[in-house]
């Protein structure tokens, strides 16, 4: 493998790890708050209202199985995030010709963002990052330090997500709310 292309398969690997990491903190986001995000599903075209709560818990665990895949370097993550992507896109698309305000909830519940072309161009960006992670090969040298690196990255996501999800008490721990 040339230099260029060695280099280009390690910056691949490294942003499809954080790829996972992305979806590994997007299912995590969904499962901390597992009714509202069954409630945000009512909203979705075509979805009969009673598949609301599995789907609900449906969609975090596959997110949370395509990042682990993705972070160790499968290529069963990598397929199944592209996948994920596509159905993501499709009701994206379906909710904004419909001109139905849908909730995004792409990175967790709350976000007060609605699904828009904007969020279809976002997972086409993904999409982009995942096909090539499957197109090029592995850098088997570096495999160990990209799996290294993917599950920091995602105790740092961890880390980040509680912190933020309780910000005044994160705040207080360090004395300066009283």
């Amino acid at each position: 493998m040339t230099a260029p292309l060695h280099d280009l398969t390690l910056l691949l690997s490294v942003c499809g790890s954080g790829l996972g990491d992305l979806f590994l903190y997007a299912g995590l986001g969904k499962l901390s708050a597992p009714r509202e995000f069954a409630r945000s599903l009512l909203l979705v075209p075509h979805l009969p209202h009673r598949l609301a709560r599995p789907v609900g818990w449906l969609i975090p665990l596959l997110e949370l199985t395509a990042g682990s895949l993705m972070v160790v370097g499968s290529r069963y993550g990598k397929v199944l995030i592209l996948l994920l992507l596509v159905l993501f896109s499709g009701v994206a698309l379906l909710a904004h010709r419909r001109q139905q305000a849908v909730p995004c909830n792409c990175f967790g519940v709350g976000e007060g963002e609605n699904l828009s072309p904007r969020t279809v161009a976002r997972n086409a960006a993904l999409a982009v990052i995942a096909a090539a992670t499957l197109v090029l090969p592995k850098p088997q040298q570096a495999a160990f330090i990209i799996m290294v690196y993917g599950l920091g990255a995602c105790l740092l996501f961890l880390i980040i997500n509680a912190a933020m999800r309780n910000r005044r008490e994160f705040v207080k721990s360090f004395g300066v709310l009283s």
